[in-house]
């Protein structure tokens, strides 16, 4: 039997069009308080931090980590922000050893770094990795914590340190939106060059949380980034970053019906609610899936899909906020697409296709340039505002703006 399900919404909101959802995860733990735990899992490149790419899958036990380099996410809060170094560098075939700085923020690391002979490529690795000093080289993700063992049940004086993965060196303070993790490496002669070279995205997730129990309001919880995998290879950079945070629960994950969540930055959300408004309007644009469960990243199978039933389901429940989205058709286009109703030369699925449209689409389309005339209407007059905007309609002939009766064209009647 499938266990219930919870549907997370993405909002568009301040991302480019091209970026994806990222994976969530709920799962609840004990302190011995009962906790909700939940996680948001993303990946960014190079070039343009506001450009979430969607990771694959989500990892539940130290053993399916440990086989992927990766570190695990159903794990509670961590107290430090673990940075794991992962792939290699290029450097010049001339270059064998060499001191490097590693700077994130204000925090300053020296390491040294080594090439392998016949490849020239330093692997972030050791024997090729090394922190000066330090007896523990170990650079691969520690995962000590056990799900299986622990039951995600933790006393009052459990040693929460266990859940960092990163080497203790590497278990640095909380990064800020726009961190710059930065390697360069020493040539030898005085000058330097620049292994790494990243920035953070200047945005958090913001995550509202939907209650399954009738009466209970929605409320907001804080997300912390606790994880940052900087994965390099020859012609790419790619950046996973995990955030997590808590809330707690009467019975467990049942207790979420749905989770709404944006990426907006610090200073975006400075006014919560307006903050907030502007996220909820750009839903019905948003895109929709189920919550990871830790069961099924244990056995390593994704949640099913939604159903384009569900998706159209959940897509009308979130139209229940006061502002439209922006509108995505051009204001011409909309009306193009008016004027054809109008004169009822064709059915509508028909002239919705050609626009890759359907009546829902529209409906959101029509409903968010009413509202746009209205807000930048100078009188406010909302009345005014949709006299305008069906213009193009008024203008056909009397003719053209009867319903024709039912069958006529081809056509149901829509009355």
């Amino acid at each position: 039997m499938e266990p219930s399900r919870t549907l997370v919404v993405t909002s568009p909101a301040h991302l480019p069009s091209e970026a994806r959802a990222p994976l969530v995860g709920l799962f609840t733990f004990t302190t011995p308080e009962l906790w909700c735990g939940i996680v948001v899992k993303s990946r960014i490149g190079r070039d343009d931090p506001r450009l979430l790419r969607r990771p694959e899958f989500m990892l539940g036990t130290p053993s399916q980590a440990d086989a992927l380099g990766r570190p695990a996410d159903f794990v509670p809060l961590k107290a430090k922000t673990d940075l794991l170094l992962m792939g290699h560098a290029r450097a010049p075939r001339t270059l064998r050893k060499s001191s490097a700085t590693l700077q994130v923020g204000e925090d300053v690391l020296p390491l040294e770094l080594a090439a392998e002979e016949d490849s020239g490529r330093m692997p972030f690795a050791p024997p090729y990795l090394s922190i000066p000093g330090e007896v523990d080289q170990t650079m691969r993700p520690r995962n000590s914590y056990d799900p299986e063992v622990t039951k995600f049940e933790h006393p009052m004086d459990y040693p929460w340190e266990h859940v960092q993965t990163a080497h203790p060196r590497l278990a640095l303070p909380p990064m800020p939106e726009g961190t710059k993790i930065n390697l360069t490496t020493s040539l030898g002669d005085g000058t330097s060059i620049e292994l790494i070279n990243v920035h953070l995205p200047r945005f958090t997730p913001r995550v509202l949380i939907d209650p399954v129990q009738s009466g209970r309001p929605q409320f907001d919880v804080e997300m912390q980034l606790d994880t940052v995998v900087v994965d390099s290879g020859d012609n790419a950079l790619e950046v996973e970053l995990t955030w997590r945070g808590m809330f707690q629960v009467y019975q467990g994950v049942e207790d979420v019906d749905r989770v709404l969540l944006g990426f907006a930055s610090d200073e975006q959300m400075k006014t919560r609610d307006e903050g907030w408004a502007f996220l909820l309007r750009e839903l019905p644009y948003g895109q929709f899936d189920h919550a990871w469960l830790y069961e099924d990243a244990r056995v390593g199978t994704p949640p099913r899909p939604l159903s384009p039933a569900e998706v159209k389901a959940a897509r009308y429940r979130v139209w229940n906020y006061p502002m439209s989205p922006e509108p995505r058709l051009p204001l011409e286009t909309l009306n193009t697409i008016e004027r054809t109703f109008a004169e009822r030369r064709e059915p509508r699925q028909d002239t919705l296709a050609r626009y890759n449209l359907d009546e829902q689409f529209f409906a959101i389309e029509q409903r968010a340039w009413l509202e746009k005339r209205v807000r930048e209407s100078n009188t406010g007059n909302a009345q005014a505002a949709v006299a305008e905007h069906f213009d193009a309609a008024r203008a056909l002939p009397a003719s053209a703006r009867r319903l024709p009766a039912s069958g006529q064209n081809g056509q149901k009647d829509h009355t």
